[in-house]
């Protein structure tokens, strides 16, 4: 370390669930060393937390239920994961399903179902009656619905 040094990377948690970073330096002067902090905020935009929220409630519910999940390398098909079962018993074994997740806080519960409006591309996707493995839309949304 010459003039000055990068030592690491402090993450924290703020109370409305916003990351807060601090970068650990060193700065030589005059033949001293001396340490100092510097902070920066690292919250996530709303469409990133809606994105992780869906992952994480799809974690949950994937893993209470003995499934795996998968996560493909590229989404070019409107797939954001695989849920999955190695082996198992029955008819089929290591099933697996594609799933593309959404998130919304709009009211989409009605009585006959969710409504959620899907860009065409993604609706033909899903709905590709020749691919080998089937897929499905998950939607979840914070507040009272869950």
């Amino acid at each position: 370390m010459r003039n000055g040094g990068y030592l690491g990377v402090c993450l924290g948690v703020r109370s409305d669930h916003s990351l807060l970073g601090f970068v650990v330096s060193a700065q030589k002067c005059h033949g001293e060393t001396s340490c100092y902090l510097r902070g920066w905020s690292l919250a996530m935009d709303i469409n990133q937390q809606k994105e992780q929220f869906s992952l994480a409630y799809l974690h949950v519910v994937a893993t209470a239920a003995g499934f795996k999940l998968c996560d493909p390398r590229v989404d070019d098909e409107s797939v954001d994961v695989t849920v999955g079962q190695s082996g198992g018993e029955g008819t089929v074994r290591s099933p697996r399903i594609e799933v593309q997740l959404k998130c919304t806080e709009r009211d989409v519960l009605r009585e006959d179902g969710i409504h959620f409006q899907l860009k065409r591309k993604n609706y033909d996707d899903l709905r590709d009656p020749d691919v080998m493995v089937p897929r499905i839309s998950c939607h979840a949304g914070p507040g009272r619905h869950l």
